[in-house]
C-alpha cells in the first residue's frame, strides 16, 4: 500500500535518495514527476477497471515535469558515478569463490556487500570499482 499510495517501487525510492544526497548543501531540490498525491496515486492503480491507467510506457506526470524526468536523474546519478571510479591492478589471483579462506578468516567473514556475482580474476587484471564500503 506505501508504494501505491506514494506511487513509488522500492528502487525508485533508492534513487530518490540518491537525488536528495546529490542535491545536498545546495537549494536544488528534485521533483518525483510520478507522485501526484495520495487519492490519484491510488487511483493510477486501484479502480474499477482492475487496470493501471499508463499504458506501461507514458504515465501521468506532475507539472514541471516530464515523461523521462527520473531516467535523466538516472543518467546524471550514473555519471556522477563513473567519475568518481577508482581504476585498480590485481594483486593476487581470485577464485570467484563466497567464501575465500585461502585470504584469511577476516577476508572470508567480511564479503563484499552487494549481490553481484563473484567472478575470476587474476594478477595484473585491471578493474573498475564504482562503489566501496569500510
Amino acid at each position: 500500500m506505501k508504494a501505491i499510495v506514494r506511487n513509488r517501487t522500492g528502487i525508485e525510492d533508492w534513487v530518490m535518495e540518491k537525488a536528495a544526497y546529490r542535491r545536498e548543501d545546495t537549494d536544488q531540490t528534485f521533483t518525483y514527476p510520478y507522485d501526484l498525491g495520495y487519492w490519484n496515486n491510488t487511483a493510477q492503480v486501484l479502480n474499477w477497471r482492475c487496470q493501471p491507467k499508463g499504458d506501461g510506457i507514458w504515465w501521468d506526470v506532475r507539472p514541471n515535469c516530464n515523461q523521462f524526468t527520473f531516467t535523466v536523474e538516472q543518467i546524471e546519478q550514473k555519471k556522477a558515478k563513473r567519475e568518481r571510479a577508482l581504476d585498480y591492478i590485481i594483486e593476487q589471483d581470485y577464485s570467484g569463490k563466497w567464501f575465500p579462506i585461502s585470504f584469511g578468516w577476516r577476508v572470508c567473514l567480511h564479503p563484499p556487500c552487494n549481490d553481484e556475482p563473484r567472478i575470476v580474476v587474476r594478477r595484473g587484471d585491471k578493474v573498475t570499482v564504482t562503489r566501496w564500503k569500510r
